[in-house]
């Protein structure tokens, strides 16, 4: 299958799921499998978890692999992901927000749209939810995308978080996608209230029964995001536990990082300048690469 090549500004396109989910259960022999050799008796919440260990064992990943774009990396290991077996929807990610008084919250979304001059990542969702409103009234969120790999490749297991600020996408960008949604997807736009409690499933489809498929149109309260990353942390997987971090950290123009949390996380200013190295992309963004203890 042709992998996904995501171009600047460029929409991410959907997995034809259930074509993946067939090859995922027709390729799932011993050889193949990444956890179930390794699971013992284990098969209920109930068991003693401490069983279920999987030692990554793959090529190693340095700053040198990991280049000086980190979107361009970002790309690799999505064409990657999107030839594995092991993985469904390479474009799916968790999407992790805070309210204001800062309790947390989290789910799965779907990668829309991906800028690599801005270091964005887009997504589309009813503007009234709760992630939503948490990611534009605190203006920062994090995503997170998990590829499971294949045993003996050089690719036992990735993943790659991104953190930043976020943005509404423009009523036009949201429209052009909106209408190269399948009719079904748009119907149930205009008629979930997404968040909100409901008495039952049959009010929910009764509503979107109720709606005429050709005068569907964009509603006011549905619309895209977009996170631009000031931290883009790249993770391989490695054995014994001793995994690769390799993070990029957005500068601003007198090369101090932006994001205040991740510098002191890995040990203040000083630290990451010693172990790192400033590198800029080719669209003209600087970063400092380092190295992170796993």
């Amino acid at each position: 299958m042709k992998p996904f090549r995501i171009e600047p500004g460029a929409d991410v396109p959907t997995r034809d799921a259930p074509r993946a989910y067939t090859r995922a259960r027709r390729d799932h022999s011993p050889e193949r499998a990444i956890a179930r050799p390794l699971r013992g008796t284990i098969r209920s919440v109930h068991d003693d978890l401490s069983g279920i260990r999987i030692d990554y064992a793959g090529a190693g990943f340095s700053a040198a692999d990991a280049g000086s774009d980190p979107m361009a990396r970002f790309d690799a290991w999505f064409e990657e992901a999107s030839e594995l077996a092991t993985v469904v929807e390479p474009n799916a990610m968790a999407l992790a927000t805070s309210a204001p008084d800062g309790t947390p919250s989290v789910r799965m979304v779907l990668l829309k749209a991906v800028d690599a001059a801005a270091a964005s990542f887009g997504w589309h969702t009813n503007l009234e939810s709760r992630k939503a409103t948490e990611c534009l009234r605190t203006g920062t969120a994090a995503l997170c995308w998990w590829w499971p790999g294949a045993p003996g490749s050089d690719n036992p297991g990735r993943q790659v978080r991104a953190v930043g600020r976020v943005e509404r996408l423009d009523r036009d960008a949201s429209r052009a996608y909106f209408e190269r949604r399948p009719i079904e997807a748009r119907v149930s736009a205009v008629a979930s209230h997404q968040s909100r409690a409901v008495q039952d499933r049959a009010t929910i489809d009764a509503r979107a029964a109720a709606i005429d498929p050709s005068s569907v149109e964009l509603p006011a309260s549905w619309g895209g995001l977009r996170l631009v990353a000031d931290e883009l942390e790249f993770w391989q997987g490695r054995t014994a536990r001793l995994h690769d971090r390799i993070t990029f950290l957005r500068l601003d123009e007198h090369d101090a990082v932006l994001s205040r949390p991740a510098a002191d996380a890995a040990g203040g200013d000083d630290a990451l300048l010693t172990a790192g190295t400033i590198v800029t992309d080719p669209h003209g963004t600087r970063w400092l690469r380092a190295r992170l203890e796993p």
